[in-house]
């Protein structure tokens, strides 16, 4: 009898935990498929310079690894690695014009990219106050 309500309860509580998880990752990644949708993807120029499994922060979702980035001078292009590909989220260029500086530090700049809060490598981002 013990074991039968221990393994309900136990079941009970996985049961919870996994829609409580699928529905967080569900929210991120239509969070996260925003900025695709705003700024679609073009070509990356050639000579563009391009690092891969870059960490960002957009707003309060941290992508650790989660894109490759390539810039040119006209944008800042943005291509999910494979889990985020998985949540469906599609690559972005985002226009050096629509990216305002916020802060640099060290390693890391914050940005504003419309109305989300980007925090991301410096190589990358620090370009977005020298265009124009």
């Amino acid at each position: 009898m013990k074991t039968a309500h221990i393994l309900l309860i136990v079941g009970i509580f996985v049961i919870c935990d996994a829609i409580v998880v699928s529905s967080i990752i569900y929210w991120m990644a239509s969070c996260l498929r925003e900025i695709p949708a705003k700024f679609p993807f073009t070509p990356p120029l050639p000579g563009a310079v391009r690092r891969e499994f870059q960490s960002f922060h957009i707003d309060m979702f941290g992508v650790g690894w989660g894109y490759h980035v390539e810039v040119d001078e006209d944008h800042l292009h943005l291509f999910p690695a494979k889990m985020e590909r998985w949540l469906g989220i599609t690559p972005a260029s985002i226009p050096w014009s629509a990216i305002k500086p916020v802060s640099t530090g060290r390693w890391r700049c914050k940005v504003k990219i419309g109305k989300w809060d980007v925090s991301g490598p410096k190589w990358c981002l620090d370009l977005a106050g020298k265009q124009g």
